[in-house]
């Protein structure tokens, strides 16, 4: 069994904008939960923009949906082989893959996403200045370690 250290070991990693929009479409608009806290409209409604005020007043650590990426990792990003990207998850398996079978055929691969929000064609429509400087302020981490930029949707 070969050590920890020679493993390879990778994770994958989403743009905070994106990520962020598409836990609230999934977890707050579609399953109409509501954490505790997230303050709703006279329609009996969270908004994004509540859903971000919400994150912004503590409760960003309350479900890892909308936790920042870099405090989920369970190493230190330096460790890790690899970070792929959902943005080109594609091309990024295929390395995973010929990392993890070298010697085999390399699979096509196919996604399925059973909750897909369609939330990076959707970002412009939710992402108001005020959202947009509460999340590049509290994922800063997040677009700078993984290698995202703030100023692009």
């Amino acid at each position: 069994m070969p050590s920890f250290e020679r493993c390879f070991k990778f994770t994958v990693v989403r743009n905070p904008y994106t990520r962020i929009l598409s836990a609230y479409l999934d977890k707050i608009v579609r399953e109409k939960k509501s954490a505790t806290g997230i303050r709703k409209n006279q329609d009996g409604k969270t908004t994004f923009a509540d859903f971000c005020d919400y994150l912004n007043a503590g409760g960003l650590y309350k479900n890892a949906h909308w936790a920042p990426q870099i405090s989920l990792l369970l190493l230190p990003k330096e460790r890790f082989d690899f970070i792929g990207k959902v943005e080109t998850l594609q091309k990024d398996m295929r390395h995973i893959w010929q990392r993890l079978a070298p010697d085999s055929v390399n699979p096509a691969f196919q996604t399925t996403a059973p909750h897909r929000t369609d939330a990076k064609t959707r970002v412009t429509e939710y992402l108001s200045r005020h959202c947009r400087k509460m999340i590049s302020s509290l994922y800063k981490q997040d677009f700078e370690e993984f290698g995202y930029n703030p100023d692009a949707i």
